[in-house]
């Protein structure tokens, strides 16, 4: 069997381990002595038609070609655990939007997520010295207590068995507003981390990656506006929300490497001009998608959005060389 480490193969000999599980345990105690951590990992069969999970920790190391481990310092694993529960809350987000009925295995699959996110994130960030219970967070020019709004959704996820059909809609509205400033909360440590996080070197290999992912922004906006105009609305939904979620990163990161750019002050004075219609669209696509105005969208990305990331597309060469 052979071990790799961020993508570097390493010598290793087994002891006693006979399962996934075991070299798993094994290594992250080893590696917990040098204060790393395992982020993320998977496997190679020797069978590549072998019916088993490449996260099954049962799968016996015989049946293993290779193992690829991902590892990091504490930052890393906080930045990793904060991208885990982004993706977990859209997800749980998405599953409560199109929800029209209310099994009790549904019930219980929603109830677990909350608690799963409501346990784990206090210690995430506490290793950011943030305290959950004592956070405050501003959405929409409201300031919510995060604190009150775990008890409110936990409170509306009690009540979630015995809603009447006829005020489903009105219950997903209230919970799903819920879930978005508790997103709110993880994206703005996800990003504060991010903003000291990558070096000038790394901010130009993610710019150049950026340049290529304009165009596919580009294509998708597309294909948004013809969804929506065969009244495709789910996928032009899925759509959306993938989009806006990449573009949210990458916009944030195009910003951190802005400012550390040393382009003139008139370049600056410009730039910022574009990168700030940029937002501002941004953040009108996010509002005008919670009340799910689908037309509106369509128009404001194909006429709105294509331009100014076109005009985005031709500064990141500009930027790049000041980072450099």
């Amino acid at each position: 069997m052979k071990l790799y480490i961020n993508e570097m193969e390493i010598p290793y000999t087994l002891e006693n381990e006979k399962t996934l599980s075991d070299v798993v345990e094994a290594l992250s105690k080893n590696l917990l002595e040098k204060n790393l951590y395992i982020l993320d990992y998977y496997v190679e069969l020797h069978d590549e038609n072998q019916n088993k999970s490449n996260n099954n920790k049962d799968v016996l190391i015989d049946d293993v070609e290779a193992l690829h481990f991902i590892v990091g310092n504490s930052m890393d694993l906080v930045r990793s655990s904060l991208e885990s529960h982004l993706e977990f809350l859209d997800r749980l987000g998405t599953k409560i939007f199109f929800l029209e009925e209310i099994p009790e295995k549904e019930h219980q699959e929603i109830q677990r997520a909350f608690q799963w996110i409501k346990e784990s994130l206090p210690h995430i960030v506490k290793k950011l010295d943030v305290d959950v219970m004592f956070s405050y967070v501003e959405r929409e020019g409201k300031i919510y207590h995060l604190k009150e709004v775990f008890e409110a959704l936990e409170e509306n996820l009690a009540k979630l068995p015995h809603v009447h059909p006829k005020e489903l809609t009105s219950w997903k509205n209230e919970v799903l507003s819920l879930l978005r400033v508790v997103r709110v909360f993880i994206n703005q440590n996800y990003l504060n981390l991010l903003a000291n996080y990558y070096t000038n070197e790394e901010l130009v290999i993610i710019l150049s990656n950026m340049e290529n992912e304009i165009d596919d922004w580009m294509k998708a906006m597309v294909s948004i506006n013809e969804y929506i105009q065969i009244g495709e609305d789910l996928k032009a939904f899925h759509t959306i929300e993938k989009l806006m979620n990449e573009m949210e990163l990458k916009l944030f990161l195009f910003s951190v490497a802005f400012e550390r750019s040393s382009l003139s002050d008139d370049e600056k004075t410009h730039h910022r001009e574009v990168l700030s219609s940029l937002l501002r669209n941004f953040h009108q696509i996010a509002q005008t998608l919670e009340n799910t105005d689908f037309v509106i969208l369509g128009d404001t990305f194909e006429y709105e959005m294509i331009p100014l990331l076109m005009e985005l597309k031709n500064i990141i060469p500009e930027i790049k060389k000041t980072l450099t």
